[in-house]
C-alpha cells in the first residue's frame, strides 16, 4: 500500500480531528470549504508557499482522503501549515484508518439492511483495489488480445 501511494510506513499519528485549523483552513474565511473552492483558490493564489499548500489540499481531499461529503470538514489543515514537516507524518496509517472506518460503516449498513440501493465508501479505493488484487493472487493472460483475470 506504501508503494503504491508513495508514503512512508513511519511517522507520528495523524490527528484528523484535533488539527482542523490553520493557515490553509484561514485562506478559505468563514465558507465552507469544497474542491470547487480548492480548485478557485490554486488559480488565483500568487503565493508560491500558498499554492503548494493548497495543492497538496486538493491531492489529499481527491485521491487520499476522499469522503462523501461535499464539503472538506474534518481534516488536519495545521499539519499543511509547514511543508518541511509532512514527512513526519504516518500518511499511510492515515489513508489505511479511513479504509477501515469506510468498510466498518458499510459492513454495518449492509447487516442492518440499510441503503439498499448501494453502499459508498469514503477512502482511498485505490488502496482497497491493490488489496484485493495482491491478497487474492488474480493473475492475467492475454488471449488474441483480450485480458482474462483468473483466480488461482
Amino acid at each position: 500500500m506504501c508503494v503504491v501511494l508513495g508514503f512512508c510506513v513511519r511517522g507520528e499519528k495523524v490527528c484528523f480531528d484535533s488539527c482542523t485549523t490553520g493557515l490553509v483552513n484561514n485562506l478559505f474565511g468563514n465558507e465552507d470549504i469544497t474542491i470547487e473552492k480548492i480548485v478557485l483558490k490554486l488559480e488565483e493564489e500568487d503565493n508560491v508557499d500558498n499554492y503548494c499548500k493548497l495543492y497538496i489540499l486538493l491531492l489529499f481531499s481527491v485521491f487520499y482522503f476522499p469522503r462523501t461529503s461535499r464539503t472538506v470538514t474534518i481534516f488536519p489543515f495545521s499539519l499543511l501549515d509547514n511543508l518541511q514537516s509532512l514527512h513526519r507524518w504516518n500518511w499511510c496509517e492515515a489513508v489505511h484508518s479511513l479504509l477501515v472506518k469506510s468498510l466498518d460503516r458499510a459492513s454495518t449498513q449492509f447487516r442492518q439492511q440499510k441503503n439498499t440501493g448501494g453502499l459508498h465508501l469514503a477512502c482511498c479505493v485505490v488502496v482497497l483495489q491493490v488489496f484485493v488484487w495482491l491478497n487474492l493472487n488474480y493473475v492475467y493472460c492475454i488471449e488474441n488480445l483480450e485480458v482474462k483475470y483468473l483466480c488461482c
